[in-house]
């Protein structure tokens, strides 16, 4: 089964933005990310000294499409009922794939 969810943050940041990257210092984005360590240390940075609270981070599959991202978000700062961040969930249908 697929399930589509909503989603409510009160703060997010688009790494897949090139102004945010280039205000972050970020050299070469999207390809930048390909590197475990920039990628670790450009959440941790974000995580720690920012009230975000997920970042949009490009896909790894689609580099060159950076309207394909992923959404990565920061557990422990978000509230421990999870009905405040996500007020719905639908099942959406099924996936299928055909060889």
């Amino acid at each position: 089964k697929v399930y589509c969810f909503e989603v409510k943050l009160t703060y997010t940041l688009d790494l897949c933005n090139p102004k945010v990257a280039q205000a972050l210092s970020l050299v070469d984005t999207p390809n930048c990310f390909l590197d475990k360590n920039i990628a670790r240390a450009t959440a941790q940075f974000v995580r720690q000294t920012t009230p975000v609270q997920a970042i949009f981070v490009p896909s790894m599959a689609f580099l060159d499409r950076l309207d394909k991202w992923v959404l990565v978000l920061f557990l422990e700062k978000l509230s421990s009922i999870a009905d405040r961040y996500l007020p719905s969930v639908s099942e959406c249908g099924f996936l299928s794939v055909d060889f």
